[in-house]
């Protein structure tokens, strides 16, 4: 199932509720499983059974992007809104981070929902003292490679040892972004 345009979605920093990090490690797991991404080389099991400890505020967060059910109905947390997507940023350096975890959903993608989970992550990195948001992603994950220099990622020399053939590496200048800290798309409510 496919959303709708007018479908009402939002952007939610789950840092102060613990009861959405499950929500978080399944939009998690569901990027990795969909893109036959075999990440475990990275211990992602170390990093998915301590959230709370490697995006930790006021260093890092953790967001889900969210919709609203369209039938009515509360998922099993009493909510009537539904993960579609997420993203998170952590302490690399003194005035550096790094972003982690973009994935928006197939029935979700086309919202604008990647570009407004990285806005406000962008937006949040800034306030808390980021000067440099860092990345490193893979070729193959083509509409993030779409995405990032849109929102001022450029190219620089690996920084870490992500041992995939079609890695690269990237940075932006959070200082330089405010154009883009404005931008809002219609469907999207933080």
């Amino acid at each position: 199932m496919s959303l709708s345009p007018q479908a009402s979605c939002r952007i939610l920093e789950i840092n102060a509720n613990p009861a959405w990090f499950s929500q978080f490690r399944r939009m998690i797991e569901e990027y990795l499983h969909s893109r036959e991404l075999n990440l475990w080389d990275e211990d992602i099991d170390a990093e998915l059974n301590q959230l709370e400890t490697k995006y930790r505020m006021p260093q890092g967060r953790m967001y889900l992007a969210l919709k609203e059910n369209q039938d009515g109905k509360e998922n099993r947390d009493g909510e009537n809104w539904e993960p579609v997507g997420c993203v998170a940023f952590y302490a690399f350096a003194e005035d550096i981070c790094e972003l982690k975890r973009l994935y928006v959903s197939p029935q979700a993608q086309g919202l604008g929902l990647g570009r407004a989970l990285m806005t406000r992550a962008m937006q949040d990195a800034r306030a808390a003292g980021y000067r440099i948001m860092r990345l490193d992603s893979l070729r193959r994950l083509q509409n993030a490679a779409h995405l990032y220099p849109k929102m001022g990622f450029y190219d620089i020399p690996p920084y870490n040892d992500n041992p995939f053939p079609d890695v690269y590496h990237m940075e932006a200048l959070l200082a330089q972004r405010d154009a883009d800290f404005a931008w809002e798309p219609a469907a999207v409510m933080s």
